[in-house]
């Protein structure tokens, strides 16, 4: 072998391993392309489902809603514009006497266990 045939097989050599290397890096490339790929369409469900979760919690959080469940199973009311007093009291009998724009409003009340709700209305 001539010294000049050993320059060309190095060269050679050199050649084939950069041309394995572009093969190998175009390989993971394409593999890293059709992950990303994957990746965008699971992102793009996600705002999907996003979308369809923020609009189902806009529904069940009207205000009408809300106050039909309020009402309805939990008995709940609006309060009138007049005013309103809580009060904390033990079980016994009291008299409740109020006054409103002048006028006085008085009831007998045999306050329990529990709540107990008293209307004085003008």
């Amino acid at each position: 072998m001539t010294p000049g045939h050993g320059l060309i097989f190095t060269l050679a050599a050199c050649v084939f391993v950069s041309a394995l290397g572009v093969v190998v890096t175009k390989h993971e490339s394409r593999q890293l392309f059709i992950e990303f790929e994957a990746l965008k369409a699971g992102r793009d469900e996600l705002n999907v489902e996003w979308g369809k979760l923020t609009l189902e919690q806009a529904t069940w959080a009207t205000p009408t809603r809300v106050e039909r469940i309020a009402r309805d199973r939990l008995d709940m009311t609006l309060p009138s514009a007049e005013p309103i007093v809580l009060a904390r009291l033990a079980p016994g009998r009291y008299t409740i006497e109020a006054v409103y724009e002048g006028r006085v409003r008085s009831s007998q009340v045999d306050v329990g266990r529990g709540h107990q709700k008293v209307g004085l209305t003008w």
